[in-house]
């Protein structure tokens, strides 16, 4: 019951990566043209957290320096989109 509740909560999670505003949190990451991601981020997110939703796996540290650099620091706030070019 308890992994049962995990994967579902974990599938959640997954799919709210992208959300954009107006948009159904359960559908696809929202893509625009020349193959980019934009993520809003939520309640406790951080760049770490979204490049490691986003790139399950992979070693974010070289895409969170990117997003920073981008982004004049590394802050995130609730709504901020976060736009990653891929």
């Amino acid at each position: 019951m308890v992994a049962a509740l995990l994967l579902i909560a974990t599938a959640l999670a997954v799919n709210r990566v992208g959300a954009v505003p107006g948009s159904s949190p359960l559908g696809p990451p929202a893509r625009t043209a020349g193959s980019e991601l934009r993520v809003v981020a939520e309640p406790g997110d951080s760049l770490w957290s979204i490049v490691r939703r986003i790139a399950p796996g992979r070693d974010p540290r070289p895409l969170v320096h990117e997003l920073a650099a981008e982004r004049g620091g590394a802050e995130v706030r609730v709504g901020d989109v976060i736009t990653v070019r891929r």
